[in-house]
């Protein structure tokens, strides 16, 4: 009596290794923009705090900050640090990303937010977030509200 053997032949098992590696080759550079991305996020989690520090020493004192009200180093593993200027009435927030080759093309780049202040009877500050205007992180690993020129 013969025995029916079952299996995969070469050909087949072949064939599926060659579409797990199509699939892979596309994924990947895919999953390495994510991941910047990510980290460019922090980054801006970095600037909202930032953001929020220099709003309240407005609204409190009517005046923008000569000096950063908030502290420019310790945001997270891939914030660099924070620098502020302050031009008329227009703040300038920027933080550089740190120098790690799992952050690609955006190592060592920066991102800010030029702000636009208004005062009395109540001062408010309007906020544009995008590349920072010296050494900037390019715009396809920012979300897209924050694409825009500062």
């Amino acid at each position: 009596m013969k025995k029916l053997q079952r299996g995969f032949t070469l050909i087949e098992l072949m064939i599926v290794i060659a579409i797990v590696g199509i699939l892979a080759a596309i994924a990947l550079p895919a999953y390495q923009d994510y991941v910047v991305r990510a980290r460019v996020s922090e980054a801006l989690g970095a600037l909202d705090q930032a953001k929020t520090a220099v709003a309240e020493y407005y609204a409190s004192n009517g005046a923008l900050p000569t000096t950063a009200p908030f502290s420019t180093t310790g945001y997270g593993n891939y914030v660099s640090s924070l620098s502020y200027s302050v031009s008329g009435s227009n703040p300038l927030i920027t933080v550089v990303l740190t120098t790690v080759t799992s952050l690609a093309s955006a190592s060592g780049k920066s991102v800010a937010i030029q702000g636009t202040a208004s005062g009395s009877p109540t001062f408010t500050i309007t906020w544009v977030c995008g590349p920072a205007p010296t050494n900037p992180v390019p715009t396809n690993y920012l979300p897209g509200s924050c694409q825009s020129t500062t």
